[in-house]
């Protein structure tokens, strides 16, 4: 007869086996769901594409460094390939700028943005977008329509696949040419590092007279004019004299933008080379995305 630990542990390898494989099975399953579910959101291989309102065909080619180059008959046609582009590799990206800009990022992560929504939606970013596509050329509004209309065609083809995130959030709204204008709203804030110290000078404008507010925020150029300092403001003055000041050769602003050029003459491939620093911060995906687009002229 065996031993009753003998019993006891058969017993329980029964049990583990009736629980585990249960387990292993809906582990399995949920996995391959989950992988599905990537997958179809993933931006995929060669399509063919109908969308409504183009004047020709257009093309769409990956050069061997993964830039995009568009084929297109006219420029709208040409900005609704990229809209479906940008759509296809960037749609969530997309999205979340624009939640931010009008005041909604709140309704996904909560209480951690909601100061964020008060200010964008203080500046009234999303009516002031509206009002400057009421008052752009008809042209560049025909680019910007034409642009949505690429953006729409990737959501109307995927739905909820559009994105990874939107497997969970639900198919995204439609893009409007407004949301595009949104884009720029939103870098204009990205590049006014400033303006909480201009509202700042306006508010004491009330109070102080101009020298005053001046001498609050004086300008790069400006010495100090007391006779007297410490031993350790000397040392640092003199420190001072021996570092070269914006806009001496070689030297840049406290903060601001910069780009160069290199000729041909000075490069290793004999072709002139173009860089620029934007000052922006780092992101992933980053902000720019860059593609080419032909046109018959």
């Amino acid at each position: 007869m065996p031993h009753p630990t003998q019993q006891f542990l058969q017993l329980a390898r029964s049990l583990m086996r009736w629980i585990l494989v249960p387990l292993a099975i809906i582990l399995i399953v949920v996995l391959l769901v989950a992988g599905a579910v990537v997958w179809r959101t993933l931006p995929g291989g060669d399509l063919n594409v109908q969308v409504a309102g183009l004047s020709g065909p257009v093309s769409i080619t990956i050069d061997a460094d993964g830039i995009p180059r568009i084929a297109a008959t006219t420029e709208q046609d040409g900005a609704t390939a990229l809209g479906f582009l940008h759509a296809r590799e960037r749609m969530f990206q997309m999205d979340l700028m624009r939640r931010v800009a009008r005041g909604e990022i709140s309704e996904l992560v909560g209480m951690p943005a909601l100061r964020l929504d008060q200010l964008n939606r203080t500046l009234n970013l999303r009516d002031h977008a509206q009002a400057d596509l009421e008052a752009v050329p008809a042209d560049t509004r025909a680019v910007l329509e034409a642009y949505a209309t690429g953006v729409n065609a990737w959501i109307d083809r995927r739905g909820r696949f559009a994105a990874l995130e939107f497997a969970l959030l639900g198919t995204p709204r439609h893009w409007t040419a407004a949301d595009s204008l949104l884009w720029g709203k939103t870098m204009g804030l990205y590049l006014s590092g400033n303006w909480r110290t201009e509202l700042a000078r306006l508010h004491l404008s009330d109070h102080l007279s101009p020298q005053r507010i001046d001498a609050l925020w004086p300008s790069q150029d400006a010495r100090p004019t007391q006779a007297w300092l410490p031993v350790s403001g000397l040392v640092a003055r003199a420190w001072a004299s021996l570092l070269p000041n914006f806009p001496d050769p070689f030297t840049l602003p406290a903060s601001a933008s910069n780009a160069w050029a290199v000729d041909g003459a000075h490069s290793a491939t004999g072709h002139p080379m173009l860089a620029g620093d934007p000052h922006l911060s780092f992101g992933m995906p980053a902000i720019w995305y860059l593609a080419r687009i032909d046109l018959p002229d």
